[in-house]
């Protein structure tokens, strides 16, 4: 029989062993919080030592006669099942293994708490209950297990039993040993404010000494309320504490007195106020609901001794007005994002101020990945706008135009950027014109997508009525991409430097880095493609197989303009000659349009790097590009500008937050159970039926490989089903190993579909909800024939 645990090997589904201290205790081990070591002594060890002490039948006869409003039979109860349970012998397996589980721990003095296998649940608050011993040592650590066992029945448990309508439920004890922090401060801390219910306020308490004092209400702590968006210290409360809980040396606790100044001084410093905060508001988001949460501190550190739900809180109502009609929003696509990324999503809506109803919200994925929604009626009036700007020859002529004087603009501003010198005024002005810039790039950043809603099926239901028996192949055709994009040059630029032997040449790896670097940018925080990426591009290839590389891009490239050359030839009608043309040359456009912004976003880190040491220098704070990239477009003007200072820790939760801008507000939602209830409305389409557009046809069965981000792609393998909201031209390798793509998002004009054709590999878009439904290792059919996506079975 397994008699102990180690906190390592425990979680929050050990409730039923290691009751809901203990399998918090190990939960939050788990997760990285900060706990002190331990073990537990497990429920069933407490149940064989009821049995084998032949104590079962006497505990319930005496529990029989317990009536809990007559309060003497409740003490009467509780005298006797204690003195049975205290003066029993432990077995010699079950000492022997604690001693054991003791010695493990390398300390001289633990806590010993009980844990029942009902407490610390949502609906059952054991706390405060049953024993707890501080400063225990290995000679009377057998004796206080004990007494935690018996502690079930002191005669606030049996009345607490009673009073809930538990004393028929079969409850154990288990025991949680844990090395013991010698506290110079401790307290209790709630991740909403317990008294005034406020879901984005926090509550600190702390005292000098051992945390005991204030769980038993023998001092009145400071008290620190603390906002959690923006995060800052909104209220503290300092009372005079003339006496403290302190160990001794020979084990157990004593009072002493604290002397004045210290005894009427503030407990916890603001910079330590904050840093608890943080992991404070880290627990509530592991485990998904508000916390209480036990807390002590020694040398400097922080640590979590007991964490449990707050089961005091009212019923939440429904917070409807956070981000009013929810249902009215659609899905745009889904990118890599940060706060300030959002911020860009928005720029790219502002020339459009004319249209009505202009919200745009970015809710967190997976990863750094963020879905942008935009409001539906805003969608559909800017979505016909744009299908105008293109409907005629000359609208498109022109579009094309500008496209090209943008780019140009792009270069200019990028280039100015990269001479900028550390003045806070010339970082802000070129800071202003990246930005406007950057909107410019509204129609060509939108357009793809009523392309593919609208365009498209318009230019298919009219070329089946034109050339029905051509119709397929010419759709295949003018789908299919007749320029080099900026990943295919990176690519052809690689193959060139293995074929032509010079990969250890600092100058031609020099050049590389200049001309392609920002092919790694994304959200301002992912990694460029720096020398080391190169060196190892070129270790992956052999001067045959970079040669068959880069025959195969430059003949696809070939082929395709032959193709489109005869295929356009053969259109006789003029709107399907236009429509074809858009098509086609968005093929293009979908991916050069985002490679437009990330060139320019490289110079934008230098100017967010600046940033970030200005704020470090005048802060103290160890701000970076990444911590600066959770700010706003407004905050970063006002600080260059000299009237905002922001603070560090009131933004770092903004990442995994919920951005919501109009014409008139902006905010950033990071209430974690806010944030939950927000995706989980937004992530409907979970029915088991994936269906979507056929890019290419084809039958194939594989394991699925889900692909987030960069970072998975190397987890995809030769045969793999590869699954993505959807894809970038980062995720190439993979797709070419892959035997099949299944997307979320995109049309036959996505880049998974064009990868697809050009590898003719089976291919389904535009499901909706194939990331919510398939997982790892799931085995499928992809059946690009029909459109539909079938679940063999279900990984284990």
């Amino acid at each position: 029989m397994e008699i102990a645990r180690d906190f390592r090997k425990l979680n929050k589904d050990s409730v039923s062993i290691a009751g809901g201290k203990g399998a918090s205790l190990g939960e939050m081990t788990q997760a990285g919080i900060p706990v002190p070591p331990g073990f537990v002594v497990l429920s069933s060890t407490f149940d064989q030592f009821i049995k084998d002490s032949d104590l079962v039948q006497e505990i319930d006869a005496i529990l029989s006669t317990v009536n809990h409003k007559e309060i003497h039979t409740v003490e009467n109860a509780s005298e006797q099942i204690q003195g049975l349970i205290k003066n029993a012998t432990m077995p010699e397996s079950i000492a022997e293994e604690i001693k054991k589980q003791f010695k493990n721990l390398n300390t001289k003095y633990v806590a010993v708490r009980s844990s029942a296998t009902a407490e610390d649940g949502q609906e059952h608050a054991w706390a405060g209950q049953l024993d707890s011993f501080l400063n225990t040592t290995e000679k009377d650590l057998l004796e206080k297990v004990q007494h935690c066992w018996a502690s079930l029945f002191t005669p606030r448990a049996i009345f607490y039993r009673f009073e809930k309508g538990l004393h028929t439920t079969q409850i154990s004890v288990a025991v949680v040993v844990q090395k013991m922090v010698n506290s110079e401060i401790s307290g209790i801390a709630f991740s909403v404010h317990p008294v005034t219910e406020d879901r984005n306020q926090l509550l600190i308490e702390a005292g000098f000494g051992l945390g005991e004092a204030i769980v038993s209400g023998q001092i009145t702590p400071d008290s620190y309320v603390v906002e959690k968006e923006p995060r800052r210290i909104i209220d503290v409360n300092i009372n005079t504490q003339t006496r403290a809980l302190y160990r001794i040396k020979g084990g157990g606790n004593e009072w002493q007195t604290i002397p004045e100044p210290k005894a009427s001084s503030q407990v916890l410093s603001e910079v330590q106020i904050l840093e608890l905060s943080n992991i404070i508001l880290g627990i509530e988001k592991h485990y998904g609901f508000p916390c209480d949460i036990e807390w002590a501190f020694e040398a400097s550190k922080f640590y979590v001794v007991q964490s449990r739900p707050i089961t005091t809180l009212s019923p939440r109502t429904e917070q409807k007005d956070i981000i009013p009609d929810l249902k009215k929003f659609t899905l745009t696509f889904s990118r890599p994002q940060s706060v300030l990324r959002d911020e860009i999503a928005y720029t790219l809506f502002e020339k459009y101020t004319d249209i009505p109803h202009l919200r745009v919200m970015t809710v967190p994925l997976e990863g750094t990945n963020r879905a942008i929604y935009v409001d539906s009626v805003f969608a559909k009036q800017l979505f016909d706008f744009l299908i105008s700007i293109i409907s005629t020859t000359e609208g498109f002529d022109i579009h094309l135009k500008n496209y090209k004087k943008l780019t140009e603009d792009f270069e200019s501003a990028g280039k100015e950027i990269l001479k900028a010198s550390s003045d806070k005024q010339e970082l802000l002005a070129l800071y202003k014109k990246a930005l406007k810039v950057m909107a410019g790039l509204g129609d060509y950043a939108w357009m793809p997508i009523p392309i593919e809603k609208i365009l498209v099926p318009k230019f298919i239901e009219l070329l089946k009525k034109k050339l029905p028996d051509q119709w397929e192949e010419i759709n295949h055709i003018v789908s299919s991409p007749v320029k080099l994009y900026g990943y295919q040059n990176m690519r052809l630029d690689i193959c060139e430097a293995v074929i032509s032997g010079q990969t250890s040449s600092e100058k031609l790896i020099n050049k590389l880095v200049n001309r392609h670097k920002w092919q790694g940018e994304y959200a301002y925080v992912e990694p460029l493609c720096e020398e080391e990426y190169f060196k190892t591009e070129f270790a992956k290839l052999t001067a045959e197989t970079a040669q068959q590389e880069r025959g195969k891009i430059l003949d696809e490239i070939k082929h395709n303009k032959k193709n489109l050359e005869k295929t356009m030839a053969l259109i006789k009608d003029e709107t399907l000659l236009l429509q074809a043309r858009v098509i086609n040359e968005y093929t293009y456009l979908r991916t050069d349009r985002v490679d437009l912004l990330k060139k320019l976003q490289v110079p934008v880190r230098g100017i967010l790097d600046k940033v970030a040491e200005y704020l470090a220098e005048e802060t103290g704070k160890p701000w970076t590009r990444i911590k600066v990239t959770n700010l706003l477009n407004s905050e970063i003007i006002d600080f260059l500008s000299g009237k905002f200072m922001p603070e560090m820790d009131s933004v770092i939760g903004r990442g995994s937050g919920v951005y919501y801008r109009t014409r008139d507000e902006v905010k950033v939602i990071t209430d974690v159970a806010t944030v939950q209830k927000i995706r989980d409305e937004m992530n409907t389409s979970t029915s088991g039926i994936i269906k979507g557009t056929i890019a290419f046809k084809g039958k194939v069965k594989g394991l699925v490989k889900m692909v987030f981000s960069k970072a998975d792609i190397s987890n995809v393998l030769l045969g793999d089903i590869l699954v993505a909201r959807t894809t970038m031209p980062e995720y190439t390798p993979a797709m070419e190993i892959a035997s099949a793509f299944v997307t979320e998002e995109g049309g036959v004009t996505s880049h998974a579909a064009i990868i697809a054709r050009e590898l003719k590999k089976p291919c389904i878009v535009g499901t909706g909800n194939c990331t919510k439904i398939l997982k790892d290792g799931d085995l499928v059919e992809v059946d690009a024939n029909n459109g539909v996506v079938k679940i063999i079975e279900k990984a284990k």
